[in-house]
């Protein structure tokens, strides 16, 4: 095992574990010590590599007595280092010396994040993941292209900062993603109420639990993809109890440049089926400042997603307030229906807006809860329209429109005197496959959950439709 000992995970580090590392990585006389030792050894002819493996017995002792390795030693695991990283011969040396050891080993590694490119070394915060960036001379001086955009991001932690100001119950905790979350403020704000618990999410999670229980209302702030990593603690630690924890989820779709490891395209599918768990997806920035002063008054665990984009608002159509399990009903059209489930409602309202200007009446409904569903309008809505499509930034297997297809199927199971068949209905989301790097709306266009592919759905239906489109919308596309 190769600890690459950098002082970084995404943010500075922390933790108790961090500090035995600091403590290991700065004793300057060890240090000097191992370096003396080893060009001694260097030195002798023939046989230094011979001496160099029979005197680590010696310093393993030190190394044991001092700090260093202690703790992988109590674990069974032989401990070598800390060896520079950043010298080349040194590591191989190192290499060379352990390959051969029987049993667990691990190598200390120190390095510096960002080593050798200036701006980096002088910002390995912001250089984790930087935007498009140039280089305008030999030293790297960083011109960086910065979008002006307010994304959903910045929504979420400023609401989240306006209901810790109103309410001294809320506690936000996060693992290792304190500026990928934009929760700077937040933690400067209420140092006492912000808990930072590295990349260990399934603490994060436990610990949240734990907080609940004695009466603070946690919000669990996190990158969507990394929250598979609780999995077990959501089902034993949270919902199992029925607490009131808030899980915002950033990153919730397809992230971008980022890729398949952070595009967040499973949280419905393996929160949806966790009882007492309410899961919402907001479809613009109404919906998420709502949401959270919702969630945050529910006694139960909500879980609320929203992607890495620029925000949204539809406030031009008629609003409603955040009500449990309601779904509101933005456009009405007799040829067709949209359900749209998160922030691609602006996506589907586009693709009405085209269809209608071709003579089809589609309306658009924002779902805004995936768990539970609003049963009463999204089924009401489902029989009296001639085709249906919904649209979610998600993976399609245990999806937004799988739950739409098992809450259909319930309602004929269980009236079979339905006069009428069902509608035809299709899913538009993430297919079952990794998606690969690219430009968020580079991606969605691909996948057809732009505007232009959520329309060219439509038309299909309505071209192959075995209810055809209204009397009206007929006379006027005559």
């Amino acid at each position: 095992m190769i600890l690459n000992d950098n002082k970084m995970s995404i943010c500075p580090r922390v933790g108790a574990l961090a500090e035995y590392l600091d403590m290991v990585r700065t004793n300057s006389w060890y240090r000097g010590f191992k370096q003396e030792m080893g060009d001694l050894i260097k030195g002798v002819p023939m046989v230094g590599g011979q001496v160099e493996r029979m005197l680590s017995n010696v310093k393993d002792s030190i190394k044991t007595t001092l700090h260093g390795g202690a703790l992988f030693e109590a674990m069974g695991v032989r401990y070598f280092g800390p060896v520079d990283g950043h010298s080349l011969p040194q590591l191989i040396r190192y290499l060379e010396l352990v390959k051969d050891e029987k049993g667990p080993v691990l190598l200390h590694v120190l390095t510096e994040k960002g080593h050798g490119f200036k701006p980096a070394e002088a910002d390995p915060v912001f250089f984790h993941t930087p935007a498009p960036f140039e280089c305008d001379s030999d030293d790297c001086v960083v011109s960086v292209r910065k979008s002006s955009a307010r994304a959903y991001t910045d929504v979420a932690s400023d609401s989240i900062l306006r209901t810790m100001e109103r309410d001294d119950r809320v506690t936000v905790i996060t693992a290792a993603m304190c500026q990928g979350n934009k929760l700077e403020k937040v933690r400067e704000a209420f140092p006492k109420r912000f808990f930072d618990v590295g990349i260990c999410e399934s603490h994060a999670v436990a610990f949240a639990a734990g907080q609940a229980k004695v009466g603070c209302r946690p919000i669990v702030d996190i990158y969507s993809t990394f929250l598979q990593r609780s999995y077990d603690q959501i089902f034993q630690e949270v919902c199992l109890q029925n607490l009131p924890v808030v899980f915002m989820l950033d990153r919730a779709g397809l992230t971008g440049p980022d890729g398949p490891t952070h595009h967040g395209c499973f949280d419905l599918g393996y929160l949806r089926v966790f009882p007492n768990m309410t899961v919402l997806a907001p479809g613009d920035e109404t919906d998420l400042l709502a949401m959270l002063d919702w969630a945050l008054a529910h006694d139960g665990p909500v879980a609320i997603r929203y992607p890495k984009a620029g925000v949204e608002r539809h406030d031009h159509l008629p609003r409603m307030p955040i009500e449990r399990c309601r779904a509101e009903r933005l456009v009405r059209g007799d040829d067709g229906l949209i359900i749209a489930c998160g922030t691609l409602l602006g996506a589907a309202l586009e693709a009405s807006v085209r269809l209608r200007e071709e003579g089809l009446e589609v309306g658009v409904i924002n779902a805004r809860f995936v768990k539970p569903l609003d049963g009463a309008t999204l089924l009401e809505a489902i029989e009296a329209a001639p085709w249906v499509v919904t649209v979610e930034e998600a993976s399609l297997p245990a999806g937004f429109g799988s739950a739409v297809l098992e809450a259909v199927a319930d309602v004929r199971a269980t009236q079979p005197t339905l006069s009428t068949p069902a509608p035809p209905i299709e899913r538009l989301g993430i297919p079952d496959r990794f998606i690969e790097h690219g430009e968020r709306g580079e991606l969605l266009a691909d996948l057809g959950l732009d505007a232009s592919g959520i329309a060219a759905c439509c038309r299909k239906l309505a071209g192959r439709s075995t209810r055809g489109p209204s009397a009206a919308a007929a006379a006027e596309i005559a």
